[in-house]
């Protein structure tokens, strides 16, 4: 690859990156905001002058300086008619899955962990799979998957899969009650098909870099957001390690790398490590989609065909028995 390809490989992140430190150092030069943004300033010309990288870097940190001190320009409600819809697929997965597996389910699809006892709860902290039931950007990729592989049983046109697409993850988003990390997942899937819909080849590591700056641009205090900043290093290890291309293999190499990511984070923030997370991680995580899965099923089942909701309650519960065997 030409100097300028790889330019335009790297530029985009870089300066996202930057602009996102930029917003998480500004509380730091607040006291001295102007001494700070002068100083960040001289730096960027003199650099302009010597290296473009860090030139660019310190452009972003400026930028993010700036960004900081004025206040968010979206805000999504606390409440709306889709959060309603969240709570009637609730309501109609306990009519058909008991507890604790009913929480299991509900908490992988739509996020929360409200309904779980203090055992399964901790559990969960002891082998670092907490964030299975915090529904993230993993839960947006087989989402995106499931819409991709319904799409391709029907003719349509390319234009057309994009927006039917967008409707689907967007109605997703809204339901999950709009977390940062759903937000940053819903904008990288966008950016990669729209970049399809156009014809130019998308990156992953670009659409990331976009997703997130974007996100922390229109509402800078998404930066601080944990969930936000454990999805953004997660992605970040898949794309590193995205070359493993065995099925299984790859499950558990991007596994690790999640994992292996989001560790500094969960030292930093938990201020504990847990020693069994990585094989917990290669354990459960393979298994998220079959319960996603199963509860989409029954959630089918009890709206349109309710004569095979047992049957597929029973392979559900089986599913979320088993995530609670091997973990325990």
């Amino acid at each position: 690859m030409q100097k300028g390809g790889l330019v335009f490989v790297f530029t985009i992140p870089m300066w996202g990156a930057s602009f996102i430190a930029g917003i998480l150092l500004s509380p730091y030069v607040h006291i001295n905001f102007f001494v700070g943004v002068i100083a960040a300033l001289a730096s960027c010309a003199v650099l302009s002058f010597t290296r473009r990288w860090p030139a660019l870097i310190a452009f972003g940190i400026v930028c993010g300086f700036l960004r900081a001190f004025s206040g968010d320009i979206l805000h999504i409600p606390a409440h709306t008619i889709f959060i309603d819809i969240r709570d009637a697929c609730d309501y109609a997965l306990g009519v058909y899955i008991e507890n604790p597996s009913r929480t299991l389910v509900s908490g992988v699809l739509f996020g929360g962990s409200a309904g779980f006892t203090t055992e399964w709860k901790q559990i969960f902290r002891a082998t670092g799979t907490m964030h299975i039931i915090a529904v993230s950007g993993a839960n947006v990729s087989f989402v995106v998957r499931w819409i991709e592989w319904s799409l391709d049983q029907i003719s349509l046109t390319r234009r057309a899969r994009f927006y039917v697409s967008c409707a689907c993850i967007g109605v997703y988003v809204l339901i999950t009650g709009a977390p940062a990390s759903v937000i940053r997942a819903a904008l990288m899937a966008f950016i990669m098909q729209f970049g399809s819909i156009l014809g130019r080849r998308a990156y992953a590591l670009h659409a990331l870099a976009a997703a997130a700056a974007f996100m922390v641009l229109i509402n800078p205090s998404v930066a601080g957001d944990i969930g936000f900043q454990f999805s953004c290093l997660a992605t970040l290890g898949l794309i590193v390690f995205e070359r493993s291309h065995a099925r299984l293999i790859g499950v558990v190499a991007e596994t690790i790398a999640a994992t292996m990511f989001v560790l500094p984070l969960e030292i930093i923030h938990f201020h504990y490590m847990s020693v069994s997370a990585l094989g917990a991680n290669v354990i459960a995580v393979p298994l998220v989609p079959f319960v996603m899965l199963g509860g989409l099923a029954t959630l089918a089942a009890a709206f349109f065909t309710p004569i095979i909701a047992p049957t597929i309650e029973y392979i559900t519960n089986l599913i979320s028995r088993e995530i609670h065997g091997l973990l325990n």
